[in-house]
C-alpha cells in the first residue's frame, strides 16, 4: 500500500509480478501457474506473462487487513469446485523479485520430502550453526535451534512458500534461511524499488534463465 500499483510496476522492463511468473513457470513438478488478484488490470497483465487468472478475489479479501489463510481458502474452495486434485501449494509473492531457479526448484523438492518449508531471515538461530559442506544456508528445524513452534522467532520471506494440502502428508515444518542480501530485498518502499532497479540494470544478480 505504500507504493501504488507496486506488483505492476515495471522493472527492467517487466511488471514485478512477471519475476514471481516466469520462474514457476519453469520449476518441474509445478502444472499450474496461478495468479491471485482482485484486479482485473492485474489479471490481463499476468495472462499475458503466460499465468492463469481463473477468478478474481472478492474486494473484501483484498485490504490492507485481509488475513492471507482467506485468500488460501478462496483459492482452495475454487480448485475445489474445478474437480481439480490440489496436493501441493506453492506462494512466490512478487514483492521479492529475486530468485535463483536452481535455488527455488531445491525448495520443491524440500516441500515433496518435509511437507512444508517456508523461506526466512532467522532472529533467533544464528546462520553459522547451521552450513552445508558448501557454505550454503541448511534449512533449519526448529528442534535444531532448540525451540518449538512458538517460541521461534523469525522474519517470513516472500521468496518461497510450499506446502502440502493435507496436513496428514506435512512431516515436518522446515524454514530456510536467506542470507544473500540481493534475495533479501523485499520492496515495500520507493527506496525498495530503486535498490531492485540497480540490481536488474546492473545484472548484479543471475535468475538461472533468460528473462
Amino acid at each position: 500500500t505504500r507504493l501504488k500499483d507496486k506488483n505492476i510496476r515495471e522493472l527492467g522492463g517487466l511488471p514485478l509480478l512477471a519475476y514471481s511468473v516466469l520462474v514457476a513457470q519453469r520449476l518441474t513438478g509445478v502444472d499450474r501457474v496461478i495468479v491471485d488478484t482482485d484486479s482485473p488490470r492485474y489479471a490481463e497483465i499476468a495472462r499475458h506473462h503466460g499465468a492463469e487468472t481463473p477468478y478474481l478475489r472478492p474486494a473484501e479479501l483484498a485490504t490492507a487487513t485481509s488475513r492471507p489463510g482467506w485468500s488460501y481458502y478462496f483459492l482452495f474452495r475454487h480448485l475445489l469446485e474445478e474437480d481439480y486434485p490440489v496436493k501441493t501449494i506453492l506462494t512466490l509473492l512478487p514483492t521479492n523479485p529475486f530468485r535463483n531457479l536452481r535455488d527455488i526448484q531445491g525448495l520443491v523438492g524440500r516441500v515433496r520430502d518435509a511437507g512444508m518449508v517456508a523461506t526466512c531471515l532467522p532472529v533467533d538461530c544464528s546462520l553459522d550453526r547451521f552450513r552445508l559442506p558448501g557454505g550454503e544456508p541448511a534449512a533449519l528445524r526448529l528442534e535444531d535451534c532448540g525451540l518449538d513452534a512458538s517460541s521461534f522467532l523469525y522474519k517470513p520471506l516472500g521468496k518461497f512458500t510450499g506446502q502440502h494440502v493435507a496436513n496428514t502428508d506435512i512431516v515436518r515444518k522446515e524454514v530456510v534461511a536467506v542470507d544473500d542480501p540481493i534475495e533479501l530485498i523485499d520492496i515495500d518502499t520507493e527506496d525498495d524499488f530503486r535498490l531492485a532497479s540497480e540490481v536488474v540494470d546492473n545484472r548484479l544478480y543471475d535468475f538461472g534463465f533468460s528473462l
